[in-house]
């Protein structure tokens, strides 16, 4: 499946995370609640048209050319979570 047709357009937005666990700038936030940011993000996104999110640790510091386990577990385990929260539509 596509999610975008041949000769079309599409967006694709960017999901940023807050520093995740692991990172040195964590603030302690629930992991819960840093799914619960990243699908509000998302669905604003889906709201204003874009059709595909890139999920970004951008405020995990400091910049590693390969992401710690922690940081790459976190990643899909949000993305996994996410899933069908931001369209009504099961993953």
């Amino acid at each position: 499946m596509t999610f975008v047709g041949r000769g079309c357009r599409a967006l694709v937005g960017m999901i940023h995370l807050p520093p995740l666990p692991g990172s040195t700038n964590y603030m302690g936030q629930s992991f819960d609640r840093i799914i619960e940011q990243a699908v509000d993000d998302a669905r604003a996104l889906h709201t204003a048209g874009f059709r595909a999110g890139i999920i970004q640790n951008t405020h995990d510091l400091p910049f590693s050319a390969i992401a710690p386990p922690e940081t790459s577990r976190s990643c899909r385990s949000l993305a996994g979570r996410s899933g069908g929260k931001i369209t009504g539509r099961s993953a």
